[in-house]
């Protein structure tokens, strides 16, 4: 069979848990014997190329770099390229985009919802300012469009059963289903590189992941180490987690974004 996944960028070339849970379902559908096609459509520039899981990777420049209309059109030949007998769309925004290519082309097409935002049409931010910044920019409108667009997928998938209910209600004759994310555990040898007592948050810093509960925690338990892994977002709340960040307590590490190979190692000994 071939199939094509769809979301933000390969996790060789920007690392987050959407990224790793699609390349993870790309590579275990790979080693099944199906003919795989990771689509990123929010990278900086055009490229294709095989991954080292023998994963084909497209790569497409996103909407701000490319504009709308053509970052559409380049959305439409990766899919028609591919050639593929089921598409599976990861990030929600690309819904709205793509399922008019996979109704043009009789292909059935998986959508998925993966945030409490994506369980209704309507995209109102978690603060007002973001809301109007939505709105100026147009995602709103995506969002709805992808919202709406969940009727024509053969299948919807939630990565929690509470997604699912709020869809449910939506959409109560659509054919929804919970499917929990997943990680390859890794063996604990017998002999820790780093010592016990060890908390890891493995995250991109996103203000609406609330990365300030885990710096209070770190600070009401002094006897434990804690370690964050992941990117600071840009803009004004980057400024605000990274000033949170300056006045933690000493027994919280921020790291930065690591390799998988490395938060992997983290996790296992935490």
């Amino acid at each position: 069979m071939r199939i094509t996944l769809v979301t933000s960028n390969h996790p060789k070339q920007k690392m987050g848990g959407a990224e790793y849970q699609t390349w993870l379902l790309a590579k275990g559908l790979k080693n099944r014997g199906h003919s795989v096609t990771l689509l990123a459509t929010n990278s900086d520039m055009k490229n294709q190329y095989v991954d080292d899981a023998g994963v084909v990777a497209v790569e497409i420049p996103n909407r701000h770099i490319a504009g709308e209309t053509q970052h559409k059109e380049s959305a439409k030949q990766a899919v028609e390229s591919s050639q593929p007998d089921i598409v599976y769309i990861r990030r929600f925004e690309d819904i709205s985009r793509l399922a008019d290519v996979c109704r043009a082309n009789n292909i059935p097409f998986v959508s998925m919802s993966v945030h409490s935002m994506e369980t209704s049409p309507f995209f109102l931010g978690y603060h007002p300012s973001q809301t109007i910044r939505n709105v100026r920019s147009k995602r709103a409108l995506l969002h709805f469009r992808s919202f709406y667009a969940i009727r024509d997928s053969a299948v919807h998938v939630c990565n929690l059963r509470a997604l699912q209910t709020k869809i449910e209600k939506w959409y109560p004759r659509k054919r929804i289903e919970t499917i929990y994310n997943g990680s390859p555990v890794p063996e604990v040898d017998s002999e820790p590189k780093i010592p016990s007592g060890q908390v890891v948050w493995v995250n991109n810093m996103k203000r609406w992941k609330r990365p300030e509960v885990y710096i209070d925690l770190a600070r009401h338990l002094p006897d434990y180490r804690f370690v964050m892994v992941g990117r600071l977002p840009s803009g004004r709340s980057g400024k605000e987690i990274e000033r949170m960040l300056a006045e933690a307590t000493p027994n919280l590490d921020d790291v930065g974004p690591k390799p998988v190979e490395e938060a992997n190692e983290l996790i296992r000994h935490s």
